[in-house]
């Protein structure tokens, strides 16, 4: 075989027309493309923060262009890191001079005077607790984030864990046991709680993520059922890693383990391995940033067990400075007056009064960056926030752009569970009474919106559909046959968008043609609703993930994404509040479908072939009991697997077994079906 540099030395044009795009790194870039044969209009470094300027020579030398992408506040490329993936170390006898930190060729491109462009809004954490910290103490409050309408949830935010008997061995293994397990509880309550919403753990330190990958194969061992949370995923799999490790990984969900605390003797030493080395504070940014839902810190030591007087490092002041915020909430953050809660001007006091005589409870100034939400009014029932309202003030000023103010802002609100209700000082001063009979009806409009959907959608899963989507088929190929004994063929709906599912759009300073996919988009909710309606109307009752891979599908789009999810729950939100769609469990009914009937699969449509879990427990109901009928009497096990290939399964998985199982003990518990001596028979009436 040829060796792939001199491969790529006999074909460089010829690569660069197959493949103009390439992902390499820094150091394979110098090891494999010839320097003088191909060049590049753009080189672009992603995680620049990590990348010393001695690799990156290299790939910068065949661009005609560099785009260098990095966050200067987080990892920092160390002699600490490269020797620790080949050596053990005691903590404890590192010395500061033992770990090296490198200016990055990010650094190097801003010690040059290279143009910045800053990009301020925050997008990932579905809750402001899980960013606040960071935009207070790294950023100095330059970032732009959004708080969550949902003011407190268990499933959202920050929690403590703290774990008083957890002793670190600092002579022996240098692991803390006891809050390896408490982590391993609670990786195993999380799937049992929230299955569809991944998972990562990291520790600060390698011995202690060896701890929490022993205790958690311990429990693997016991409890194979949950084996299928543990498959390899590179992107929402669930993992654990060390800080060094971390960087570039996000989940909805990540659990911290500290580690470091008090050791057999009831001593404890400032010594939090790399936290507080050179560079500790940026590692420290990196663990508590990489969560979008919820940050759980598992700690075996309080805010007040770390001795400033022992350290100076900036890693360990922030640590402690993190544990207080875990223990205390945003309070802890000491934000300015005006932030924790001021009106901005007389008419958003007046506003305010008007609400308040409305029988509600309300916010001032929602969030904790420089844009919050003007007024929050508060569900009486919940806590959460039902409305916010938004002024043209200051806020509205602030940000640069109508796209920004107008549209964008709202989306991400939106997003956020926000419901928002502008008011325009104008039209409030001129026009005072209709402006508060509006802000009356915005509000119970927003009561009874969240009372429905809360009641209807509570159990949705907010899991991200990964998974590659079928192909469209072309039904109307098919000849279905006529019905059988057990079923009727599964009639696939087509759906039919009638536009492009990309428009292309013309940037107006660059002239680059960019890709706007059209799914996004608002003013589309309305066809997305009308066609979701059509679905469930054809094929109900369907299961929501089918029905968000199948509106997907329609636009042309082969992943779904977390973002793909909330467009067709907001789609839906509008059918559940005009009657057009009901929902039971998971899955979306037409509202005077009484009875389901059994359908089965069909060849050559891959989309008739539902994963049993996506197939309604009624329908598998009524299909045990066709069973029975025709076969007049079948033991146990035969109904459990003649079910199953009803609908195309030949094999069954544990999981799937155990629901067919639950719904045919369901069907002898309503006397539907009985059971003698392990023979299923239709009851006798």
């Amino acid at each position: 075989l040829m060796p792939i540099r001199n491969l790529l030395q006999k074909i460089p044009n010829l690569l660069l027309r197959l493949k103009p795009c390439l992902l390499m790194s820094p150091i394979s870039v110098s090891q494999f493309l010839p320097a003088e044969l191909m060049k590049f209009d753009v080189v672009i470094f992603d995680e620049a923060s990590q990348i010393v300027p001695e690799d990156a020579i290299g790939a910068i030398y065949r661009g005609k262009t560099i785009v260098v992408a990095g966050d200067d506040k987080q990892l920092p490329p160390t002699s600490f890191f490269l020797k620790s993936l080949i050596e053990e170390f005691d903590w404890d006898k590192i010395r500061d001079e033992d770990v090296e930190v490198f200016d990055s060729i990010l650094d190097e491109c801003i010690g040059v005077g290279l143009p910045i462009k800053t990009l301020r809004w925050h997008y990932r954490s579905k809750h402001e607790e899980l960013i606040a910290f960071s935009n207070h103490h790294f950023y100095n409050g330059t970032l732009i984030t959004f708080p969550s309408a949902i003011a407190k949830h268990e499933a959202l935010g920050l929690k403590l864990v703290y774990v008083p008997d957890g002793i670190y061995d600092r002579g022996g293994r240098r692991d803390n046991i006891k809050e390896a397990e408490v982590v391993a509880n609670l990786v195993f309550e999380h799937f049992q709680k929230y299955p569809n919403k991944t998972l990562g753990v990291i520790t600060f330190s390698i011995a202690q993520m060896t701890a929490v990958e022993e205790a958690i194969e311990q429990r693997r061992r016991h409890q194979p059922e949950f084996e299928h949370f543990f498959k390899e995923d590179r992107l929402e799999g669930f993992f654990v890693k060390n800080l060094e490790n971390a960087q570039g990984d996000e989940r909805d969900v990540i659990i911290i383990s500290l580690g470091y605390g008090y050791d057999p003797q009831r001593q404890i030493t400032m010594n939090f391995g790399p936290i507080n080395k050179a560079g500790g504070e940026r590692r420290l940014n990196v663990a508590i940033t990489r969560a979008r839902e919820r940050t759980i810190l598992v700690t075996s030591i309080k805010s007040s067990d770390i001795d400033m007087k022992s350290t100076k490092a900036e890693g360990m002041v922030l640590l402690k400075k993190y544990l207080e915020y875990a223990e205390k909430g945003p309070a802890a953050l000491n934000l300015p007056k005006q932030k924790q809660g001021e009106f901005e001007s007389p008419i958003e006091e007046d506003v305010a009064n008007v609400v308040r005589q409305l029988g509600y409870t309300v916010v001032p100034k929602v969030g904790y960056s420089s844009c919050p939400i003007d007024i929050g009014v508060v569900d009486p029932n919940s806590g959460n926030y039902l409305l916010g309202i938004e002024f043209d003030g200051a806020t509205y000023a602030s940000s640069n752009s109508a796209r920004d103010r107008d549209r964008l802002r709202e989306q991400v609100l939106s997003q956020l569970s926000w419901k928002i209700h502008r008011i325009w000082s104008p039209a409030w001063v001129a026009r005072r009474e209709s402006e508060i009979k509006r802000l009356a009806t915005a509000i119970e409009e927003a009561r009874k919106l969240q009372t429905k959907v809360e009641r209807q959608t509570a159990n949705f899963p907010s899991e991200n559909c990964t998974e590659d989507l079928p192909a469209k088929a072309d039904v109307h190929k098919v000849q279905f046959s006529g019905i059988n004994k057990i079923g009727f063929p599964y009639k696939v709906h087509e759906l039919n968008v009638n536009f492009n599912s990309h428009v292309k759009v013309s940037s107006s300073r660059s002239g680059m043609v960019v890709p706007h996919i059209e799914f996004y988009r608002e003013e589309n909710r309305q066809l997305q609703s009308r066609l979701l309606e059509e679905l469930v109307r054809e094929e109900g009752p369907i299961h929501f993930d089918v029905a968000v891979r199948r509106l997907a599908s329609a636009w042309g789009l082969r992943r779904c994404s977390p973002k793909i999810v909330q467009v067709v729950k907001d789609a839906l939100n509008l059918l559940l509040v005009s009657g057009k769609v009901i929902t039971k469990g998971y899955f979306l009914w037409p509202p005077d479908m009484r009875e389901v009937p059994v359908r089965v699969p069909v060849a050559d449509v891959p989309e008739s072939k539902r994963a049993l879990e996506h197939v309604p427990p009624e329908e598998i109901e009524r299909a045990m009991q066709l069973i029975v009928q025709y076969a007049l009497s079948i033991s146990v096990d035969s109904l459990i697997a003649e079910t199953a290939k009803v609908f195309g399964f030949s094999h069954v998985k544990e999981k799937s077994r155990q629901r067919l199982y639950d719904i045919y003990k369901k069907l002898l518990f309503e006397k539907k079906l009985e059971c003698t001596n392990n023979i299923v028979t239709l009851l006798n009436k």
